[in-house]
């Protein structure tokens, strides 16, 4: 099996799940496991100086590539790049980088920061596909304004600095995402275009490699940068998707451009225990609590790093025997809600397409045949057929190169899928490739579960709230019918100086009080690691299951809860889906009203309300969204509520339109100190 892997995987670059409803535990992998594979013999020896690049043809091998992009791809890329021809590099004054410090403000810095890094990649992505030399005076010119940057770090990571200020000292260097990513652009052009270059003037490659050697090789290799790079988990810090995201833009200076093979040897040596540090930290059950849409910058982007560790040692680092691995990979289909929404727990948004060929590759470096048939269902056009992914518009150098490079291995797979479309119907087809996901999937460390009915999927969870990118929502789901969200997570704001602050719980989208989690004796959920669900349980038989929880560890002491036990049960009845959600309680005195929250992005009427020409009757509250109408009935020991919140963020209002609404409903102030909420949602 594994030699079959490596065949296959010498021919180009770059979970089935162990964990389902009725099954046990995940197995968890060895700890330190690339350790152990760096260690085999002959692997730490086989990376050399450029060996990275060996896997592309030379930038004047034009027949090779050529013969690698195809007329059509080849100009396509060639199309993105003249757009840049004329571009103008973006200077960022020393205000762009003060306005995070003053007013929180990111993008007013981050934006030009992205727009030329995004020009320079895809002005090298053009060269390599034309090979005539236009674009070189141009790659040369976003060289040399890289070269003399002040640093490449953005100004909301600069505050770790001495002194806190978001400006750029320029003697103080250490890596962030975005170091990295400008890493990865300038390593490229570097070792691709450096002869040419040197043609116009040698000073450029040469202040360039020098900025490379200040922003990335020395701080990289400098144990005293270790407490600022925390995201390299060497001090015993907690470790997030930073981890490999900056070992796969960081590595890529060492294995093309560094010439000292001392400082190769131990970067590499660095990096993959810095990864192995991430992977030993990620729950076993390979459940990412950052939430889906972090996918690609999280498990995604640490398989790409395992991929071009393998390829730039020729295959012997060979990672991909793995099952922890897989199921990170395979959690990205599980979360798949359909049309094009993910369960966005955490700082995710709730309407993505992950990348389509990185998942295809994963599955197939990792053996997972779910896998691969996700890559392909998220490659899906929504008319008639499937697209061929395209590394034209790419913004990141490396990943462009990597998209050049698979595309031409699975053309094939989308060419034949096109061709089963024709035959057996575009519906059908699609649903094919998710045949292998499972009814229900229950994740017992992370505490999420997955359930889908012939109506529904939903999405549930327990867990913390001290979890990487965390928001306040123990005992909160989510629900989707007919491939859209009907009771919805808000999902991600939009990044400033306040999302990672002590401020942050002040955003409405972090706070309990805005997800499908109630209010207890007048107390919403509190943040931390210590505030968490307890004796979570989760059961499927047929077509029911069941999540069990109690939810008073989630809220202050203050609270005075004595138990706060919530069951959510899924299930297919005579007319269609059911959700049945019970909160049985035990308070041991009486502070405040308690409230179900329900929110949702959907039309709500309530009692006395009319609907399709109908008045909406006592205990009964409806959602009208789309094609579907929701129905949740209440006990008549509540009343209800609606508070519509007008939106202005445009990460939230391009998912959920200019408003969204919180249906409450609440208990009397004086409500028994022990009793049960019953609430059950239909689709009428």
């Amino acid at each position: 099996m594994l030699k079959h892997k490596i065949v296959f995987l010498s021919l180009f670059t770059g979970l089935v799940m162990l964990l389902t409803s009725s099954e046990a535990s995940a197995q968890s992998s060895p700890r330190k496991f690339m350790q152990g594979v760096l260690s085999q013999p002959g692997v730490a020896e086989s990376f050399t100086p450029g060996c990275l690049g060996k896997k592309y043809p030379a930038y004047k091998d034009r027949a090779a590539w050529d013969k690698v992009l195809g007329k059509e791809e080849a100009a396509k890329i060639i199309a993105s790049g003249e757009d840049y021809l004329d571009y103008e590099w973006k200077y960022i004054p020393a205000s762009s980088y003060l306005e995070f410090n003053k007013s929180g403000n990111r993008t007013i810095m981050e934006n030009p920061y992205s727009a030329n890094r995004t020009a320079l990649s895809r002005l090298l992505l053009a060269e390599l596909a034309e090979g005539k030399g236009r674009f070189i005076p141009k790659i040369a010119d976003g060289m040399y304004y890289f070269a003399f940057m002040p640093a490449w770090i953005i100004a909301a990571h600069i505050v770790r600095q001495p002194g806190g200020s978001s400006l750029p000292s320029g003697d103080y260097h250490f890596i962030d995402l975005f170091d990295g990513e400008a890493c990865s652009v300038i390593s490229w052009c570097l070792y691709f275009m450096k002869e040419e270059v040197d043609k116009i003037d040698p000073f450029i490659c040469r202040a360039t490699r020098r900025a490379l050697n200040d922003n990335i090789i020395n701080p990289f290799l400098d144990p005293d940068k270790e407490p600022q790079q925390w995201w390299m988990g060497f001090r015993g810090e907690g470790v997030n998707n930073w981890n490999p995201w900056c070992n796969y833009n960081v590595i890529q200076a060492f294995l093309l451009v560094e010439e000292d093979q001392a400082k190769i040897n131990e970067a590499v040596a660095r990096s993959v225990r810095s990864v192995d540090i991430y992977i030993d930290q990620f729950p076993d059950d390979g459940a990412c609590d950052e939430g889906p849409s972090y996918f690609t910058v999280a498990a995604g982007i640490m398989f790409r790093w395992m991929q071009e560790m393998y390829d730039a040692s020729g295959g012997k680092f060979n990672p991909f025997d793995n099952d922890k691995i897989r199921r990170m990979g395979e959690y990205e289909s599980r979360a798949d809600m359909g049309g094009g929404f993910m369960a966005n727990f955490a700082d995710a948004r709730a309407r993505m397409n992950p990348g389509g060929l990185s998942l295809w590759n994963y599955g197939k470096a990792m053996g997972s045949p779910e896998l691969v048939n996700y890559g392909l269902y998220c490659m899906r056009n929504g008319k008639d057929g499937f697209n061929i992914p395209t590394a034209a518009g790419s913004g990141n150098a490396g990943g462009g190169l990597e998209t050049i490079w698979n595309r031409a291995l699975m053309v094939k797979e989308i060419e034949a899928l096109n061709e089963r479309c024709k035959k057996e119907g575009y519906e059908n087809v699609v649903a094919s490739l998710r045949k292998d996901v499972p009814s229900n999937t229950w994740y017992d460390q992370t505490e999420v579960a997955f359930m889908h009915t012939s109506d529904w999927s939903i999405a549930a969870k327990g867990g913390h709230n001290g979890e990487s990118h965390n928001h306040n929502d123990i005992g909160s789901f989510i629900l989707s019918a007919g491939g859209h969200p009907v009771l919805i997570d808000v999902g991600q704001p939009t990044y400033t100086r306040q999302t990672f602050s002590s401020e942050r719980y002040q955003i409405f989208a972090m706070q309990s009080g805005w997800h499908n989690a109630p209010v207890i004796n007048g107390f919403e959920q509190k943040e931390g690691k210590q505030y968490k669900a307890s004796d979570i349980s989760f059961s499927s038989k047929g077509s029911a299951s069941t999540l069990s929880m109690d939810l008073k560890g989630a809220y202050l002491p203050d609270a005075s809860c004595n138990s706060w036990k919530r069951s959510i049960n899924v299930s297919e009845g005579k007319k269609g889906s059911v959700m049945t959600i019970t909160d049985t309680y035990s308070l041991s005195k009486r502070l405040g009203a308690d409230e179900e929250h329900f929110i949702t992005a959907g039309d709500v009427f309530i009692p006395g309300d009319v609907f399709d020409g109908q008045t909406i009757a006592e205990g009964m509250v409806l959602i009208h969204d789309g094609n579907t109408v929701l129905q949740i009935a209440y006990p008549k020991t509540l009343s209800v509520t609606v508070e519509e919140k007008p939106l202005d963020d445009r990460n939230i209002t391009t998912v959920w339109g200019d408003q969204i609404s919180r249906i409450m409903l609440k208990s009397s102030a004086n409500a028994p100190l022990k009793g049960s909420y019953k609430i059950t949602i239909t689709q009428r």
